[in-house]
């Protein structure tokens, strides 16, 4: 991964985990190595732990959670089988930036 793109997913996810701790979460951990997954976030949701996929973009017409597929729901769901203690969910969030607007969405739950 070069750097460019390395500085934009961790752009994505302090703007992911900035809307979320406003939303009322907690953020627990970042960047959980499961070999050979990551989980991008680790939030407390008023009790209930989550796995969080961020996705990000700077490019007009792009929806960022579209990369995410069937695959990476699995290759998520196997990283948390060796988490301790357990996370109940797999959430979303998408991150557009462009022209410095800022748009997130947060799925909750597609995958536990």
């Amino acid at each position: 991964m070069g750097d460019a793109h390395r500085f934009a997913g961790h752009r994505g996810e302090r703007i992911a985990a900035g809307f979320l701790v406003a939303r009322g979460c907690r953020v627990i951990g970042r960047n959980l190595r499961q070999a050979p997954d990551e989980i991008d976030l680790v939030v407390d949701d008023r009790g209930e732990r989550a796995a969080v996929e961020v996705k990000y973009t700077s490019r007009a017409g792009v929806e960022p959670l579209d990369a995410v597929d069937d695959a990476k729901l699995a290759r998520l769901r196997r990283a948390l089988l060796s988490v301790d203690p357990p996370i109940h969910r797999v959430d979303l969030v998408g991150v557009v930036e462009l022209g410095g607007a800022i748009e997130v969405r947060w799925l909750v739950a597609v995958a536990s």
